[in-house]
């Protein structure tokens, strides 16, 4: 039995524990003073005519991970902006049907969010990829 031998005393003092090999999420806000990563949840920005639209009233689109919940989204949009939007409301969008001749295919599907932020603050459009 080896695996019990790490919780034997060894010179009078308690052995440690076998090592823990549970990761941390990446959501979890104890990460020991790091950022946690992600860089992976806001993919780009949508910069189109009904996204526009929105600018005059601090919201802008942005493209995100189709696993990313409104949360992740806050905290990626404040780490790569350095702005905390106010509010994050999330669209999925189906894929749609394509043709080519005979052959029928679907595109991927994909999510997007649409980001809220303080009416002062401004996005630089020289950070949409990071």
């Amino acid at each position: 039995m080896g695996f019990l031998k790490a919780f034997k005393k060894q010179d009078g003092k308690p052995a440690a524990a076998a090592v823990k090999s549970v990761a941390t999420p990446a959501h979890s806000a104890k990460l020991g003073g790091r950022a946690p990563h992600l860089s992976g949840i806001v993919l780009r920005r949508l910069v189109t005519e009904k996204a526009a639209a929105g600018a005059p009233r601090s919201q802008y689109v942005f493209e995100v991970a189709p696993d990313a919940n409104k949360i992740t989204i806050k905290r990626a949009l404040q780490q790569r902006y350095g702005v905390a939007p106010e509010k994050v409301r999330i669209v999925n969008l189906r894929g749609r049907g394509m043709r080519f001749g005979r052959t029928q295919g679907k595109t991927k599907a994909w999510k997007k969010a649409i980001a809220t932020f303080p009416a002062n603050a401004k996005i630089d459009a020289e950070k949409t990829t990071a």
